[in-house]
């Protein structure tokens, strides 16, 4: 039996700037948090925050120190896009081995061009990109999945139109969704009209950087099942691997594009003891659609290589048999920083939760979120989730 329960959370409406200063913006998220659950911040004993390019090293130390709070746990997660399911996984062991009862994660950056306006402050370097990578031309993310978008192309037929779906149906989501950054009605030519950006990746296939906040609350369940708004989500499953991190090591583009996802999910539904069958909404890590695409084979959805016509066949928004990024995922609300994966992962929270009200009447009791981190699909977490009946 789970020991541990996603009590409350805040995902508020990200920005292309920043209407707050950074530490303001993450404060309030997190007290809204705590708030929901009615507790205060002196009752949070346990903090995880996720490696924030403005906030710099030790952000757990720095946002303690602010709230007011005196952990008897804490963490700075520095996984790049895996760290939200890889701190909701700390959250669980450590409550579970009784080193705190009520951990608070919290996960925000700004964009680079808030970054400076805000502090003068560069993005960090990552050394051995800079060295082994970007000197031979690499422009990060978006030539690199462009590169991986090309090579399924060329091994499996995918086509743009394949990829522009996911684009399309995340944006239908979305319409439902007043947190999400954009919101217009998208087509597939929308996508296919949209400038390159990196062949032959369009620019509506490409994350935004945002300024934002969000957070979660994670208790010891008897406590959860007293202060919780909505339904308890517990944390059954989880994996983690790392295939390489550069492009020029990742096993990647070395092994048919077979993602870390495949093992990390192995792990994840057999600790959970669930079947890809029956899991019941999907929160996809949506930096690029291929990367969506890549996952959701990975998962073990269909057999690598026929995602493309997959997608074109099925409805990924709530009124599909298999909904994915139901609220619009990324590339619709944006990506702040490492702790982007924090919309899937909330999104699917809130599905089991019964948190919101346009779920076309279906129930909802097993999830599964998917965090993304390093250049190239580098670093994968996947986490299983249950709605607690």
């Amino acid at each position: 039996m789970a020991l541990a329960a996603i009590t409350s959370w805040e995902l508020s409406k990200f920005e292309r700037g920043a209407s707050l200063p950074f530490f303001d913006m993450v404060v309030t998220s997190a007290l809204q948090t705590i708030k929901k659950s009615k507790l205060t911040p002196r009752a949070i004993d346990g903090l995880i925050t996720i490696q924030s390019n403005f906030a710099g090293p030790a952000f757990n130390v720095t946002l303690a120190e602010i709230l007011g709070i005196h952990p008897s746990y804490s963490l700075d997660i520095t996984n790049y896009g895996a760290s939200p399911a890889v701190a909701l996984w700390h959250a669980k062991m450590a409550i579970e081995a009784k080193l705190a009862k009520r951990i608070l994660i919290v996960g925000g950056d700004l964009t680079y061009q808030e970054m400076r306006r805000q502090s003068q402050r560069r993005p960090p370097a990552i050394a051995i990109l800079d060295e082994f990578e970007l000197a031979y031309g690499s422009h990060m993310a978006n030539s690199d999945y462009a590169m991986i978008a090309q090579l399924h192309k060329k091994l499996y037929g995918t086509t743009d139109e394949m990829r522009a779906k996911v684009v399309v149906d995340q944006r239908k989501s979305a319409l439902q969704n007043e947190r999400a950054l954009f919101r217009e009605p998208t087509g597939i030519d929308d996508v296919l009209n949209s400038r390159i950006v990196s062949s032959p990746l369009h620019l509506l296939e490409c994350v935004a950087t945002a300024s934002g906040a969000s957070s979660l609350l994670v208790t010891e369940i008897s406590e959860a099942k007293e202060i919780a708004t909505y339904g308890l989500v517990t944390i059954e499953g989880f994996g983690y691997y790392q295939g390489g991190f550069t492009l020029a090591n990742t096993e990647l583009i070395q092994n048919g594009l077979v993602s870390g996802v495949a093992q990390a999910a192995r792990g994840a539904l057999e600790m959970a003891r669930v079947d890809i069958s029956e899991v019941d909404i999907f929160g996809v890590y949506d930096c690029y659609p291929i990367a969506v695409m890549i996952a959701l084979e990975d998962l073990g959805l269909v057999p690598k290589g026929e995602i493309g016509p997959w997608v074109l066949e099925n409805d990924l928004t709530l009124a599909g048999q298999v909904p994915v990024n139901t609220s619009g995922g990324q590339l619709s609300n944006g990506q702040i920083g490492d702790a982007g994966g924090m919309v899937n992962l909330i999104e699917v929270v809130e599905r089991l939760a019964k948190a919101q009200n346009f779920d076309e009447g279906r129930d909802f009791e097993v999830g599964v979120a998917t965090s993304n981190g390093g250049p190239a699909m580098s670093c994968e977490s996947v986490t299983v989730l249950k709605a607690m009946n």
